[in-house]
Formats: C-alpha cells, sequence, structure tokens
C-alpha cells in the first residue's frame, strides 16, 4: 500500500514516501521514459519543488524533455493520483500537455508509477498523440551522477565542513552536520558518488610549470579515454571529471570548470589547492584555528560551485537561462564577495546567512531541466537550446563584447588568425563592462592561435583560452 491507516485512539495516516526517479521499459516502438517525481520529502534536507517532469526516448535517440508544475494530489488508500498540465522544454514550440500519473505498489513492494500523456498536438510522426509508460521506482534521487576524481600527488583532498566549527555560524542557528561535496549535492536530489574509490594520481604534463588549461585538456582527454568513455547505460550513464591539483597558471585561481567551449563539453573542472591560503595540514585536515575553518569553508565552496557548472548552472549575478541576475542570491553559485554590491561587510554576512543550498531556480533546472541542457557533455555552457550550435553562441557572445564583426568569425579561409589576449586584474574593468563577461573563472594563456575554417573558430582553441575571467581580444591579419 502507498498509505496505510494505523487505528492507535484516533486514525492516523502513515505515507510511503515515493518521491525519487523511475524508468519504463521500451514500448514495441521503442518508447520509453524517464520520469522525475518530487511531490514529497524524502530527505530532511531536501526541499519539494512539487513537479513532475521526465525525458522521453525512442531507442537511443532523445526526443523530448516535459515539466509539468501545476500539479492536482489525490491519495486513495492504495494508490496516489497525480495530474496536472505541463510542457515540453524546448525553448521555441514547446508543446502543452496534459499528464495522469498513477503510483501503487506491486508485490515486492516496488513503487510503480504508471504515466499518461496527452499532447495537445502531438511532436512528432513518430510520438503518438497519446503515450503510456509502466515506470518503476529505482532511485529517490532525481539524477545520479559519477564523478572521476583524480588528483595531483601531494595535493587535498576534497574537503568536508563541520558547520559549527566557526562560532558565528552556530549563534546563526544553522543545523550542524558534517558537509561534503556529496551530500551538498544530494540535498539537491543528485546522487554524486565517486566513480572509484581509489583516486588516479595524476602530474602535470609539464612539471616545471604551473597548471595550463591546455595541460588540463590533455590530461582530462587521457583520463577519459581510460574510463568515460566505456558505454555502460547509454542515456543515464552520466559522468564528469574533476582534478585536485597544486596550483593554476594564474596563483590566485582556486577552481574554474576549464571544459568551457565545445559543443560536447562541460566534462572537466579543476581545484587548486595553493590558491586556498590557510588550509590546514593534509595529514589530517581538520582545523586548529578560525583560519583554517575559512579555508576549509572556501575549498568546499569552490569545489561545489565548479562541479555544479558543469550541469550548466551558471553565476546567480548573470543573466541567464536559467533566470535575471540576482546578486543577492544566498546560493552556491554566487560569488560571496560580491554579495551586497561586494561592500566589505558583503562576504561576511554571505558567510553567516549562507545555508549550504542552492536556489530554487537552480534546483528546478537540477532536477527537472531539460535532459541536453542539463546533462554533461550535451550541450555548451549557458547555452539555452541544445538545437543551437555552439559555434553561433560564441560568435555572437565575441562580437558584441568586443566589437569583432562576425564577417570575421564566419570567414571560411584557412589562414591562421592570431589572436593575442591579455588576462584583466579582477578589478580594472569591473564597472566600466556593459556587456557582462560570461565567466567561469578561469584563467587563460598570453597567446592563442585560432584556425578560422568556418566550423571549428572558437570550439576547439577556445576551449583553452577563451572566456576568461576579464580578457581583451586584439586581432592581427
Amino acid at each position: 500500500r502507498i498509505i496505510s491507516t494505523i487505528s492507535s485512539g484516533s486514525e492516523m495516516v502513515t505515507v510511503q514516501k515515493y518521491s525519487g526517479s523511475y524508468r519504463s521499459t521500451e514500448s514495441k516502438i521503442g518508447l520509453w521514459c524517464e520520469l522525475r517525481v518530487d511531490m514529497d520529502q524524502v530527505d530532511s534536507h531536501r526541499s519539494v519543488l512539487s513537479v513532475i517532469s521526465g525525458d522521453i526516448f525512442k531507442n537511443e535517440k532523445f526526443l523530448h524533455s516535459f515539466r509539468c508544475c501545476e500539479v492536482k494530489e489525490e491519495k486513495q488508500e492504495e494508490l496516489v493520483v497525480l495530474s496536472g498540465l505541463g510542457s515540453t522544454l524546448e525553448v521555441e514550440n514547446s508543446i502543452s500537455i496534459e499528464m495522469e500519473l498513477n503510483i501503487t505498489q506491486d508485490e515486492e513492494e516496488n513503487l510503480i508509477a504508471a504515466l499518461e500523456l496527452h499532447f495537445i498536438s502531438p511532436p512528432e510522426a513518430d510520438v503518438p498523440e497519446n503515450c503510456n509508460f509502466q515506470c518503476t521506482r529505482y532511485s529517490t534521487f532525481f539524477r545520479t551522477v559519477s564523478l572521476e576524481l583524480d588528483v595531483e600527488e601531494g595535493v587535498y583532498s576534497l574537503p568536508t565542513f563541520d558547520t559549527h566549527w566557526h562560532p558565528l555560524l552556530k549563534k546563526a542557528g544553522i543545523e550542524r552536520r558534517e558537509l561534503d561535496v556529496y551530500k551538498a549535492f544530494s540535498d539537491a536530489g543528485i546522487d554524486l558518488k565517486l566513480l572509484k574509490e581509489k583516486c588516479n594520481i595524476v602530474q602535470d604534463p609539464n612539471p616545471e610549470d604551473k597548471w595550463t588549461t591546455q595541460e588540463l585538456h590533455k590530461v582530462l582527454r587521457r583520463e577519459w579515454s581510460k574510463v568515460f568513455r566505456k558505454k555502460e547505460d547509454g542515456h543515464l550513464d552520466w559522468k564528469v571529471w574533476v582534478l585536485l591539483g597544486s596550483e593554476a597558471e594564474k596563483s590566485s585561481l582556486m577552481g574554474y570548470m576549464f571544459d568551457y567551449i565545445n559543443k560536447y563539453g562541460r566534462n572537466g573542472a579543476a581545484i587548486f589547492s595553493k590558491a586556498h591560503t590557510d588550509l590546514p595540514d593534509w595529514d589530517d585536515f581538520r582545523p586548529h584555528n578560525i583560519k583554517h575553518v575559512l579555508a576549509l569553508w572556501d575549498y568546499l565552496f569552490t569545489s561545489v560551485h565548479e562541479i555544479a557548472h558543469m550541469f550548466n548552472l551558471p553565476h546567480t549575478f548573470e543573466d541567464s537561462h536559467i533566470s535575471k541576475k540576482c546578486p543577492e542570491t544566498l546560493s552556491w553559485m554566487n560569488y560571496p564577495y560580491l554579495y551586497e554590491n561586494g561592500n566589505e561587510s558583503g562576504k561576511k554576512d554571505f558567510f553567516v546567512k549562507f545555508r549550504f543550498t542552492f536556489d530554487k531556480e537552480e534546483l528546478m533546472h537540477l532536477r527537472h531541466g531539460n535532459y541536453e541542457l542539463v546533462r554533461p557533455g550535451m550541450s555548451s555552457f549557458k547555452s539555452n537550446s541544445h538545437r543551437c550550435k555552439v559555434t553561433e553562441q560564441v560568435q555572437q557572445d565575441v562580437a558584441e563584447l568586443y566589437d569583432v564583426s562576425p564577417l570575421f568569425l564566419h570567414q571560411k579561409t584557412k589562414h591562421v588568425q592570431k589572436l593575442r589576449i591579455h588576462s584583466w586584474t579582477e578589478n580594472s574593468r569591473r564597472n566600466s563592462l556593459t556587456t557582462p563577461v560570461p565567466t567561469c573563472s578561469m584563467s587563460v594563456p598570453k597567446t592563442a592561435f585560432i584556425y578560422s575554417d568556418g566550423q571549428s573558430i572558437f570550439e576547439d582553441a577556445f576551449n583553452s583560452s577563451y572566456l576568461a575571467k576579464r580578457t581583451e581580444i586584439s586581432v592581427h591579419q
């Protein structure tokens, strides 16, 4: 039973939690569905969005994501009936749908969801107007992601942070918990788990230098070929790669998602321990003073922030495909020093008020966003549609930001255009920029050579050199 009645002086109703991920088998025509039910609180630290969403596939081909935000719930003794209106999640030409979902329990106590979708106008010829799926719950999470964690020798592991280590957090009434990256994403409904218990020990391809973006890509490609390209479960096999390194070329860089402007990017990020000054000794990794506590807080915050970028989450202080910019947001995706307009007390106020969570719009994206816009490796960072060409997105960004002629960007020549890229300091042009730089805390090499062959321009080469923290590009023939 989904709902059982217990009599103890007065009648009480106990409800089994039914939120989580459900999966159907393939129909005769090859259709199957990945369903997410977000209607009750499975975990005490996980908020409820009261949303039902899903992804429809035909064999190996992704067709549509859909979402219903206005859901009516009716609880019966052996059944939960959910119904509502929603739509597919295409940026343009989305299709309205009617949904009905009946959840019950089989003899082996598995939760079974009978899903019926009615498309107001059929989306494609190979998808019927009415789709029916029999789904079984396999997880109480909404997404499952494997993390490949590689470490430079002698570098810190991912941190654990006790929320009562700092007296200000205890005084602020924050619940005492030992938090790490995995728990932070678990609170968001994402099951992030290590791909293997033992991390690979990696070396900088050029040990005499600090880590550059090109070197990170080189290691990513090498390690990716060992693990990530092994196809295990098709569309359900989500993986990300993180390197814990010592120091980036820009020594103050704490971390960044370096796999940035690739049509199938958002697969790799790096965290650098030396930029997190005042970390405690590596052997015990426990704080012995307040400086240690703050450094561990920063290290955890940076780790969650950069991994979240791989799920296409932008900064809260930028306009994006998720929401309008809101620098006052208390989220993993903000910059603490920009809180309250970046005044001196801003970071301290953020530190005390922050509750170690994503905001509602970010949770909606992580749990119920378009499959190809959330899954790492399926679309470029900050793109609002998996249908658009990455090159067009990047070219438009560059043309608007640096006043470079789009005609130059579309040249179909074989010669090499040389673009010299100069890094700016954090404060050099912050107030004068009229168009926000689409950043991800990146640092770049001093010079990059971009091959202007039409399709590849600003893809392969700009993986390692575009979208710096503050950059200026001058073009030379």
